[in-house]
Order: structure tokens, then sequence, then C-alpha cells
């Protein structure tokens, strides 16, 4: 082979090499911004002494500087460190703010420090009594009595995880049509309170309406019947309003019936709640 030809080829080789190299460079300088950053709680009670560890979660999720910083807005009442654990130093009221790096969002939590234990007393939740469809999710809320417990964790617990199922949180998950009974248990004193859910089967949407007759003729002061058909036959909400182009040569009940009014031609029209699909019906009215 020719030192030209060799030449050629070695510098084809070095060009591809650098192109590769520069297109795995740009890759990797692609960063993902923070957008903001949630502590998994905001009001937390501590006994001097006691620690409980702060998380926070770091959005969006593939973000590619995750790295938050911690402060205590006064020492003496709470300390943080590194890791998010705080510790409780003497009785008073204090903010731990934790803050990414990456943008520096910010957020708080709310810590008060006792000198003794301050025991539940009860437990309630929100709301009471709920609905909600299969596959869809509803929440229900446990407020603890006093508002200042120490311990104010809780677990819960569903009847029938056949029918619904709830997680730490109290996000209830409907699995299938039937009643269960939600209930949340204090760590501290063992207070419950319940929820019932009844869940439903999932709504079946309307697509679409249609009329029997699409055209129909009366006299005045006779009447016809208008027949609404709603589609799918298993659609949950089949309710209709009807409606007359005008009322003057014909007027229309909400069942659909039809009433001559004066010689002309009349538009009478179906709607479906759900959807707000129409179809028509021409009604021509004769003396």
């Amino acid at each position: 082979m020719k030192k030209s030809k060799i030449f050629k080829v070695i510098m084809l080789s070095v060009i591809i090499s650098v192109a590769s190299i520069s297109c795995h460079k740009d890759k990797a300088e692609v960063k993902i911004p923070v957008t903001s950053v949630k502590l998994n709680k905001h009001d937390i009670s501590l006994v001097i002494g006691t620690k409980e560890v702060l998380l926070p979660n770091v959005l969006p999720s593939n973000a590619t500087n995750k790295k938050v910083t911690w402060k205590s807005k006064d020492t003496k009442i709470a300390t943080v460190d590194p890791a998010g654990s705080v510790t409780a130093i003497a009785e008073g009221k204090t903010s731990i703010i934790v803050t990414t790096v990456d943008n520096g969002k910010t957020d708080s939590c709310v810590v008060t420090v006792t000198s003794k234990a301050i025991p539940v007393t009860g437990v309630s939740v929100t709301p009471t009594t709920a609905s909600v469809e299969v596959n869809k999710t509803t929440q229900i809320t446990a407020t603890i009595a006093p508002s200042n417990a120490t311990n104010k964790k809780v677990t819960w617990k569903s009847s029938s995880e056949t029918v619904a199922t709830v997680d730490a949180n109290g996000l209830v998950t409907g699995k299938s049509a039937g009643t269960a009974t939600i209930t949340v248990t204090t760590e501290d004193g063992g207070k419950t309170a319940t929820c019932t859910v009844t869940v439903t089967a999932a709504s079946v949407p309307v697509t679409g309406v249609s009329v029997t007759p699409t055209t129909a003729s009366i006299k005045v002061n006779a009447t016809t019947q208008i027949t609404a058909t709603v589609d799918p036959s298993n659609a949950t909400n089949k309710k209709v309003t009807w409606k007359s182009s005008s009322e003057t040569v014909a007027t229309v009940d909400a069942n659909g019936l039809v009433t001559g009014k004066a010689k002309g031609t009349a538009t009478i029209t179906v709607t479906t709640e759900d959807g707000g699909k129409t179809a028509t019906c021409e009604v021509t009215v004769t003396e």
C-alpha cells in the first residue's frame, strides 16, 4: 500500500475517533435540572434526646444532581446532620430546611421539641364514608389528637383487600365492587378510626345517541313519540335532554313526546348528559 493511502486511512480513523468522542461528550453534558424538593413530613414532635430522619423527594426523579444540604434555624433546639437525621436538643420550636445543590430549591419541616412525651388521646378520619370506582383512588386523612402529640405515627388496614387496598399514607384503591372498612390505628395508644369505602364498577362513557324515527309528521294538537337510544347499551349515565328548534311549531317534553302547535317544521334534538352527544328528528306539523 502506498504511503499516501496509509496516511489517508490513518487520518480517517482519527477523524472518526474524534467525532465519536465529541458525540459522547455532548451526550454526557446533557443535564436534567432539579425543579423542586419535598420532604416526607412537614411537622414533627420530638422529646429531648430523640431523633427522626427526614426524607427529601427531589423532582424530577431523573434529575442529574439530587444532592441536598440541611440546616436548622435554631441548633439550640434541634440539629440536623447531612443525612437528614434530626436530633432534639432542648424545648422549643424550630424549622429544618432542605436545599437542593442544583437550583437551590427548598422545603422545610417544623420541629417541636418537648421535655416529655405528649400521649395520643384519639384519632379521626376524613371522610368517614367514601365511594370510589374500580382502579380509581381516594384519599383518607387521619388527624391525631392532640395536635402536639409526640408520636403521630399510624398504620392503615383494609377489611377486604379484594375490594379495596390502602397504602401507608391512607390512599385507597378500588379493586372490585363491594364495601370495605379502612381502619387507621395510632402507634401510640392504639387509638382507631374507620372509613367505610364503597367500590363501584368502572363507569362506561357514552359514545353516541340515535333517535327513532328520524323524521315525523303530525297534525296540530296531535302527539308523536321520539325514542332515544344511547350507545353503548351499558353506558353508566344514560340521561338525556330534549329541545325543539321552534316551540311555536312543536314542543317536546322530558320523555321525547312531541306535540304539534302550528303548521311548520321543527327540529327536535336530544342531547346526552354524558359527553353531550346529539341526534335529531325533523318534525313536520300540518293543519
